[in-house]
Order: C-alpha cells, then sequence, then structure tokens
C-alpha cells in the first residue's frame, strides 16, 4: 500500500489503496485559468474519510476538503506547470481504497 499515485489527465479516473498513515501523491498539468475539480472517494463504503489537498507548481496549498465518504476541490488555477494532489485519510486512523476523478 502508498505505492499508488502517478499522473493524471483531466477526465481520468486513479486508484488506490491506502494503508493506516499513508499519503499517495498524483499529478497532473495545467495551465494559469484552468478550471480543476478533484474529487477523492472513499470505494468500498468503509470508515475511511478521505482528505485531498492541491499544491500549486511553486508549493503553495491551494485548497482542501475532507469528508465521510467523499472529498472534493475546485478551483481555478494560478499558475501553469505541474499540481500535485495528496489523497490521505482524515484521522490518519484508517486504511481504504479509494478513486480519484479529475475534471
Amino acid at each position: 500500500t502508498g505505492d499508488e499515485g502517478g499522473t493524471l489527465v483531466k477526465g481520468a479516473t486513479g486508484k488506490g489503496i491506502l494503508g493506516r498513515g499513508e499519503h499517495d501523491s498524483w499529478s497532473f498539468t495545467a495551465k494559469k485559468g484552468d478550471y480543476i475539480t478533484a474529487t477523492a472517494g472513499d470505494k468500498n463504503n468503509t470508515s475511511f474519510s478521505p482528505y485531498i489537498a492541491l499544491i500549486s507548481p511553486s508549493g503553495v496549498l491551494l485548497k482542501s476538503d475532507s469528508g465521510s465518504k467523499e472529498a472534493e476541490v475546485s478551483i481555478k488555477t494560478t499558475e501553469t506547470g505541474i499540481h500535485t494532489l495528496i489523497v490521505v485519510d482524515y484521522n490518519a486512523s484508517y486504511a481504504g481504497e479509494y478513486t480519484l476523478v479529475l475534471n
């Protein structure tokens, strides 16, 4: 576990499995002014509570969200380059399988 992550493109769905306390990093390229929505969801309806963070190419936290079954960030990007999405269990207490959708 914790070995998922990778590169996404708009319209793609990534899948991952997190062990307790682990995180996955996903990257995508966007231009300044692109509208991005990323949604992480608990695939198997367990106690896993997704937390998602969107990081700019310069390392700034742009937006984050958490939820009991789904977390979503939606933003108009402020920079051109490679952005990063971090997915983790909000409490770092549970393992879980998730899907990550980028639109």
